[in-house]
């Protein structure tokens, strides 16, 4: 049986900031850059003008 306290939340998640803020790129370099530009030019052909949020991952978890 897993302790509840595994799975918690608050408990995790200044980890994961932390992990994040020190490992993480702190650049946008030029694949996200053209990842971004593909998903805005693919945007564009459907005509889109009402989305306030598109969620198409990060990758890194």
């Amino acid at each position: 049986m897993t302790s509840p306290l595994l799975h918690d939340t608050t408990l995790q998640r200044p980890f994961w900031n932390r992990w994040n803020a020190e490992t993480r790129e702190h650049a946008v370099d030029e694949m996200p850059a053209r990842q971004r530009r593909e998903v805005l030019e693919w945007l564009a052909t459907r005509g889109r003008r009402d989305l306030d949020i598109i969620d198409v991952g990060c990758g890194a978890g």
